[in-house]
């Protein structure tokens, strides 16, 4: 009995201990990533940060922010309408068809045939033709996943494909954000580095011909 004590006082030792470093991770994700999601979603969508901020507090989540924002512009209305839907305990595809819009609205062309968590959705859209979209039945997951890829891939320029490699390993969509912003500003510093360089060797071959010319 004591044995058996001992045994389950380790486990629940070695699971607050788990919890703690779980907690610990999540914070950080919290603090490093979150605001500046929101922000993203802010100018993805023009709308002040606040306002999103506003959003949050009425109940919802981070990364569905995103589905909001989204279905509200789709649809020309303001996000109240559709918070009010998700009040009710609305699926976001009972959402978007109760504003008249197709699930085909949340189709982001990819190069990947990509698995879990884009798998099932990306396997109906690849098996039906286009007239067939508008029957789809996507889940709330999907819809998130689905929204998040078009407005981070569409708001610095990187490929669909490499949002989805970054969600495929797990990843928040505040830290997907922030390697996507990562990535942008890597490209640019090297496009500048690479004009910079042009520019020199440009500048170096004129001088060289006006000395040969003399």
């Amino acid at each position: 009995m004591k044995k058996a004590t001992c045994g389950i006082l380790f486990g629940l030792l070695i699971m607050a201990a788990f919890s703690v470093q779980a907690g610990e991770k999540q914070a950080k994700v919290d603090d490093a990533s979150i605001q500046q999601y929101y922000a993203a979603v802010g100018k993805f969508y023009n709308v002040p940060e606040r306002a999103v901020g506003t959003i949050k507090k009425k109940g919802i989540s981070d990364e569905e922010l995103a589905v909001v924002f989204f279905i509200a512009d789709r649809a020309g209305l303001k996000p109240a309408p559709v918070i009010e839907l998700r009040d009710l305990k609305k699926s976001w595809l009972d959402i978007t068809l109760h504003f008249g819009l197709s699930p085909e609205i949340y189709y982001v062309p990819v190069t990947v045939d990509p698995g879990p968590p884009y798998g099932k959705a990306y396997g109906y859209f690849k098996k039906h033709p286009r007239n067939e979209w508008k029957q789809i039945q996507l889940s709330d997951a999907e819809i998130v996943n689905l929204t998040n890829l078009r407005m981070v891939s569409k708001l610095y320029g990187v490929t669909p494909d490499e949002v989805i490699a970054w969600r495929c390993e797990g990843k928040h969509f505040a830290q997907v954000n922030l390697n996507a912003k990562e990535l942008r500003d890597q490209k640019k510093a090297e496009a500048k580095a690479n004009k910079s360089r042009g520019a020199k060797a440009r500048a170096e071959a004129n001088e060289n011909r006006e000395k040969k010319d003399k």
